[in-house]
């Protein structure tokens, strides 16, 4: 029997390869759509990645813009670190001179370092940390912000309560760094401004008959009131016929905060006392002749004196300048006569000078002598003598106490900040400040410092912060230089005689309050 073949089964296998090649196309076509949809969607979930990665550098440079508001006086405190050496970043970027930094990890996943430079006006730098999708590899964005903001010390004195001045006090400004308003540096009442301005935010200013040459300022729960005789307002106004408070020198919308002190470190060096020698120098300039005056001659001898810086090379001689014969009278008897003669000489000397050196060596004691570091002590006792060298921060875990011969003094080469975890008495001979720079010393007062107390004829340039602390102060010194700088503090009283000069010079080149971002960049 003979078989014809299926035609249809024929049909359905030539169509067979035709419906794989079209599958493979299909296949091939979905898989190059599904990288390309891939391929995007990588591509926008880095993008995503990317931009993410400035919000993080961002987050850096916010966390440093509150911890430069919260922490001004103490960059180091929260976990934040010094480095005199600079903070070296990913991609060669670095951040040079005096550093606090800070590196941490978000909870997502991201990462930033961000540094401060130790400067009037920071500059911070952040650079931000991202995981780029499947490959796990870092997408790193920098960003680097100036900022800028308003002097800490902006006022001679501001108060959180209330302010009572009584008695002659007077509060002015000059600039220890500008020739026309000071002398050498230091305050000159020829040359004062009217910058000395006073506030309370919260309490009530009291004033006696003082003077302000600037502004009195309170805040919107404040009050102020004014004494008979006293005055507020430039230099014309008060030196002249001016009465009470001048127009625009008085406001009522004073709004400040006051973030408490933390202490940097609370350990340290323990200071130790010690002999210094002191070597004093004098030049005396001792005339030496070279010859005495001529012998054998009568008559006038004028001297002409020639100063000479080395011994005469050619010799002193007398010279007859002038001759002159006079006849005082005739002989008696016949014919005789006599005549006498008078010779005036000049004669030319010669003189040089030599100097002669004097050395004077003093020895004084100290109990404390600080030179640059971190010291550390209990408490500074009455009849402490200190002497501050180098750039010293001290930390006084108690009181102060100073009276008497107590002195703590500050040389030229030498800077001070005292971290006060108690109250403080400066009296005796006081902070004697030998640079005359307010900038040089600051006393900062934490919570646990309530009370301070000036004494006397003690004289003070520097600052204070103190915020919690009652500053007060009676008698005041018979000179014109009681108070050189700035302070801000709980509460404040004077009476007697005292005289604030507030150093605009710390509005310049003192400690910063509210940074804010003048400039955005990335690098």
């Amino acid at each position: 029997m003979k078989l014809q073949p299926n035609s249809r089964r024929c049909e359905e296998g030539a169509l067979l390869p035709l419906a794989l090649i079209t599958c493979l196309i299909i296949g091939i076509t979905l898989a190059a759509y599904l990288d390309l949809v891939s391929s995007q969607h990588r591509s926008v979930v880095r993008s995503e990645v990317w931009n993410s990665a400035v919000p993080v550098a961002e987050a850096g440079v916010e966390e440093a813009l509150t911890h430069l508001h919260l922490e001004r006086t103490n960059l180091s405190a929260n976990g934040w670190s010094v480095t005199s050496n600079g903070v070296t970043f990913s991609n060669g970027i670095s951040a040079t001179g005096v550093q606090y930094y800070q590196d941490r990890t978000l909870a997502d996943g991201g990462r930033y370092l961000v540094a401060i430079s130790a400067e009037a006006a920071p500059t911070i730098t952040a650079q931000a940390f991202v995981k780029a999708p499947i490959t796990e590899q870092l997408i790193i964005r920098t960003i680097q912000v100036s900022t800028a903001g308003g002097a800490l010390f902006a006022r001679g004195l501001v108060a959180k309560g209330d302010i009572d001045w009584s008695g002659t006090i007077a509060s002015d400004s000059f600039d220890s760094q500008d020739t026309t308003y000071s002398t050498n540096g230091r305050y000159d009442a020829t040359k004062k401004k009217d910058n000395g301005s006073i506030g309370s935010v919260t309490g009530a200013f009291t004033m006696g008959g003082g003077k302000i040459y600037g502004s009195a300022s309170i805040g919107p729960s404040g009050s102020f009131s004014l004494g008979t005789g006293g005055k507020v307002g430039d230099i014309s106004w008060v030196d002249g016929s001016g009465t009470g408070v001048q127009s625009g020198h008085f406001n009522d919308d004073l709004n400040l905060s006051f973030p408490d002190v933390e202490a940097p470190f609370t350990s340290g060096t323990i200071p130790s006392g010690g002999w210094v020698t002191n070597t004093t120098y004098s030049t005396n300039v001792m005339p030496t002749s070279s010859l005495i005056y001529p012998l054998g001659h009568s008559g006038t001898v004028v001297t002409n004196q020639v100063t000479s810086a080395s011994y005469p090379t050619n010799s002193p001689y007398a010279v007859v300048t002038n001759v002159t014969t006079t006849t005082t009278g005739s002989g008696k008897g016949k014919g005789k006569s006599s005549t006498t003669y008078t010779t005036n000489y000049t004669y030319t000397e010669f003189e040089y000078s030599t100097n002669v050196v004097t050395s004077t060596v003093s020895a004084d004691y100290y109990n404390m002598i600080l030179d640059s570091g971190d010291y550390a002590v209990l408490s500074i006792p009455n009849g402490t003598k200190m002497l501050v060298r180098g750039n010293a921060r001290l930390y006084v875990t108690g009181t102060i106490s100073m009276a008497g011969q107590s002195a703590i003094i500050i040389t030229t080469t030498g800077t001070l900040n005292i971290y006060g975890n108690g109250d403080a008495k400066l009296a005796g001979n006081g902070v004697i400040n030998t640079t005359a720079d307010a900038t040089r010393f600051a006393f900062w007062g934490t919570p646990n410092c309530t009370d301070i107390e000036l004494g006397g004829n003690a004289e003070f340039t520097g600052t204070i912060y103190a915020p919690q602390a009652y500053l007060h102060a009676g008698g005041g010194g018979s000179n014109q230089y009681d108070i050189v700088g700035s302070a801000i503090v709980g509460s404040a009283k004077f009476n007697g005689h005292f005289l604030f000069h507030y150093d605009e010079n710390l509005g310049k080149n003192g400690p910063r309050d509210a940074f804010v971002v003048t400039g955005w960049s990335e690098i």
